[in-house]
């Protein structure tokens, strides 16, 4: 058995500029922040979900308590924000510590809200797998977008803010990122070109990262299921993003409104000075790899996706 230990705090903090994931997107989605009534900081919309036939939402048990110590029926009926609009109430929450225990929570949307089984970054996902050490994962978080990490241990326990918890999936991410307010996200490996989730991001202690293991969620909890008010982005939320590259001289660099973390994607070339676009081509962009293309002759390297909610054009 390896036991960590840690006090990191993982879902406070306060909205700033630049951040990425604060806007209100609607359908509600994944990889989206949150923050639930009289509970102090933020975190990650995990993703839209069926629950017998009901449109949920799911997201860490600590995102929305105000304590280890709440009993999950005080946490019930608690409304949950996204940003700042309430889009439906906790319905059901784990115990946090503790042998069979586990940190998550089911939330279940008003019938006024529009609900995705998307995630922001990431489009639909497929069935969940078992992680194994090694495997490459790809984090969908409010905090920072897409990350990429690899498994160090798909079992291990922790102690976290005075309480143990017992076989949570331990990772490190690609970047020294600070992942607070992550806590919720999902955490999935690609593959065959689909997203495949194996956790909820729950918290950091130094350099490693934990997650609950997607199996830890209620067995009825289906997130591959479209249900009754489950949407594809409707053109309002215009889930699309930014790309970061670099070439030396100060070029503007414009992607397409066209969704999901793997999917082509134009990038086009832009003068500086009137925003014209020189040259374009499409690629594949995969958030576990630095990339390159080449538009008007010239190369720019280190493609990196980083996921909003509009068009942006920005300098690189």
């Amino acid at each position: 058995m390896v036991l960590r230990d840690g006090d990191e705090t993982v879902s406070g903090g306060v909205i700033e500029d630049g951040y990425p994931r604060a806007e209100s997107v609607r359908p509600v989605m994944g990889g989206t922040y949150i923050t639930a009534e009289g509970v102090e900081g933020y975190g990650t919309l995990g993703i839209g979900a069926d629950r017998g036939g009901d449109p949920v939402v799911v997201t860490n048990r600590h995102v929305v308590d105000k304590g280890s110590d709440e009993r999950p029926s005080e946490i019930e009926g608690r409304r949950v924000f996204q940003p700042e609009e309430p889009i439906g109430v906790v319905s059901e929450a784990s115990t946090i510590g503790g042998a069979g225990s586990s940190d998550w929570a089911v939330i279940r949307v008003s019938e006024s809200v529009a609900r995705s089984t998307q995630a922001l970054g990431v489009g639909s996902v497929g069935s969940s797998v078992s992680p194994s050490s090694g495997d490459r994962v790809v984090i969908d978080g409010a905090r920072t977008g897409l990350l990429g990490g690899t498994v160090e241990r798909e079992s291990v326990d922790a102690n976290f803010r005075g309480e143990l918890y017992n076989d949570m999936i331990e990772y490190t991410v690609d970047e020294n990122r600070d992942t607070a307010g992550n806590s919720g996200g999902l955490v999935g490996v690609i593959d065959s070109g689909r997203f495949r989730p194996v956790g909820l991001h729950t918290f950091a202690i130094g350099e490693y990262r934990y997650a609950i293991h997607w199996d830890d969620l209620p067995d009825d909890v289906d997130a591959t299921a479209t249900g009754a008010t489950a949407a594809a982005p409707a053109t309002e939320a215009r889930v699309g993003g930014v790309i970061y590259a670099r070439d030396g001289s100060g070029t503007h660099v414009w992607v397409a409104n066209v969704g999901g973390a793997l999917a082509e994607r134009v990038v086009a070339l832009a003068d500086p000075s009137t925003g014209d676009i020189v040259d374009s081509t499409s690629v594949s962009l995969d958030p576990l790899a630095r990339q390159a293309v080449t538009l008007d002759g010239r190369e720019l390297s280190e493609l990196r996706l980083q996921v909003g909610v509009t068009d942006i054009v920005v300098d690189v």
